[in-house]
């Protein structure tokens, strides 16, 4: 079963662009992990309009246990984290995060 951890930012004013830049850094790095992501843009309505959510995706349950444990010792990772961090203004706020999995129906 599938496993997202979703990431939900509100942009702010004129940090679009920073933000996809970041989407982008942070790609790699978890691609490279051997996670799949994404970068989704509420465009209408909801408690989340005009976000992003991030998406990080492993396949299940031990690949993300597993992502989990190269990112705490991976060097690109912890200099990424350490950036954003050290930012007294970031180009976005993080408004929620949650892990879903996916359901098998029938």
């Amino acid at each position: 079963m599938a496993i997202a951890q979703v990431f939900t930012y509100r942009p702010r004013p004129g940090g679009v662009e920073q933000f996809l830049n970041l989407a982008k850094r942070a790609d790699k790095i978890f691609r490279a992990l051997g996670a799949s992501t994404r970068t989704i843009s509420n465009v209408a309505g909801g408690p989340a309009a005009n976000a992003f959510m991030y998406v990080v995706e492993t396949p299940n349950w031990k690949a993300h246990g597993e992502l989990s444990a190269k990112l705490d010792t991976d060097a690109d990772w912890r200099k990424f984290v350490a950036e954003m961090e050290s930012t007294d203004n970031p180009p976005v706020d993080l408004v929620s995060s949650a892990v879903y999995t996916g359901v098998t129906i029938g």
